[in-house]
């Protein structure tokens, strides 16, 4: 078939071999070189409007649009061409299939423009209304399309959007404290950093109180301690300033020294005590001296009783328990701050994290309503289409039955079937 319309193109003269020009004004093909014309009835070859057709049918629309081209040549104005051609270029076999909206999504809108134009120029004045009115369905078509586009577009952004988002709740999980699976495989829910903020507070200050009541609990006690052994001290002190008088008053009786000779003569006396020596708590050392028989100052031995070095002992060791206590209050606290700290940067990662989530969410409900409104938009285009349709039906200058592709025959659609060559 492609042989066929590339013959028809070429057209030889018969006499001389020179390829002919055609005239269209006066309806022939002249020769340049012999200057002989012949009608375009010598070069019928078969009905080019019948080709044209059987080519459409075919799926060959380029050869179509040459068999169109050629039938245009001959006849500028012909309906038949003038529409096959538009069909040729927007590849539809016949008007049928541009009834349907979804055909327009792969229809060239620039070559179809091109036709369109070419055919409201040449169509003849009773044909230009038919054309305006496919120029209407053709514009339609090209709305359609560009909200098809529009609205693939739109899901694809949508897809990302959808597609961020999940990444982002990944994100945000993997901010959380603990793992979603545990040692044993089962599923858990992992804790948010607030509440690991919330919980080790709450630990914290019932710990921290715990340390503190320890630490004044001790002080407490070392105070009454103190005072009993105060208390104890001074009773000792009392007894063994009793039990030294009366050694005193042994001791001068048996020096034949009278109290009140003793109290004039003399400030001290020295008492040799080896034989009074601690009969009641083991304070008193050989060597003391007793003033008036009540201070007793040591200067033979700083003797220090066993009881003595245990209560220091003891206070010691509470010293170190109390510092020990401060220690742990205070790397406690350390602790604390330290999980807060990282608590509270998991918690502003999350809070971001959010905040996209919550923004490409708007942007996704948005989309989503833009793609409603412009598919609504795409029914209203294909009713439009579909009422344009019949209006073309109505207006076609060749019936009903001239709304397919093939429509040769006689008439101005057809070529005249006598060839005459004519001399000049």
């Amino acid at each position: 078939m492609k042989e066929m319309i590339s013959n028809m193109k070429k057209h030889s003269c018969p006499s001389c071999g020179g390829q002919l020009r055609v005239d269209t004004g006066r309806q022939m093909y002249e020769c340049p070189f012999c200057g002989l014309t012949y009608d375009y009835e010598y070069f019928r070859e078969d009905d080019v409007l019948e080709l044209a057709s059987r080519s459409m049918q075919a799926g060959e629309f380029r050869s179509a649009k040459e068999a169109y081209e050629f039938m245009l040549q001959k006849e500028p104005h012909n309906f038949v061409a003038l529409r096959g051609l538009i069909l040729a270029s927007a590849e539809a076999k016949d008007m049928d299939e541009l009834r349907k909206a979804e055909r327009y999504s792969k229809i060239k809108g620039k070559i179809i423009e091109g036709c369109i134009d070419r055919a409201q120029r040449d169509s003849l004045p009773e044909h230009k209304e038919y054309f305006a009115k496919m120029q209407e369905l053709f514009e339609t078509g090209r709305e359609y399309r560009e909200e098809i586009i529009a609205i693939s577009k739109l899901r694809t952004t949508r897809k990302r959007h959808y597609s961020r988002i999940d990444k982002l709740e990944r994100e945000k999980e993997e901010n959380y404290m603990g793992s979603r699976e545990s040692l044993d495989g089962e599923e858990r829910v992992p804790i948010p950093p607030k509440a690991i903020i919330v919980l080790s507070l709450a630990v914290y200050l019932v710990w921290a109180l715990f340390l503190i009541a320890m630490i004044w609990g001790s002080k407490s006690s070392s105070v009454t301690d103190l005072t009993k052994t105060t208390t104890k001290k001074a009773t000792n002190s009392y007894a063994r300033t009793q039990m030294v008088e009366k050694a005193l008053e042994s001791a001068m009786e048996s020096e034949g020294v009278e109290p009140t000779e003793a109290d004039s003569s003399a400030k001290t006396v020295v008492i040799k005590v080896g034989d009074i020596v601690d009969t009641a708590n083991g304070d008193i050392a050989s060597g003391d001296i007793i003033t008036n028989g009540k201070e007793t100052t040591k200067t033979a031995k700083n003797t220090t009783s066993g009881k003595t070095y245990k209560e220091t002992a003891a206070e010691k060791k509470e010293k170190e328990s109390k510092q020990s206590l401060r220690s742990v209050l205070v790397v406690s606290t350390a602790v604390e701050a330290g999980i807060i700290f990282f608590a509270v940067q998991r918690q502003k990662k999350i809070n971001e994290v959010e905040a996209e989530i919550r923004s490409m969410s708007s942007q996704t409900e948005d989309i989503s309503e833009e793609v409603n409104a412009r598919e609504e938009r795409l029914r209203e285009l294909s009713k439009k289409i579909h009422l344009i349709s019949n209006d073309l039906r109505k207006l076609n200058p060749l019936g009903s039955s001239g709304n397919s592709s093939g429509d040769g025959g006689g008439g101005s659609d057809s070529f005249p079937r006598v060839a005459k060559p004519k001399g000049l």
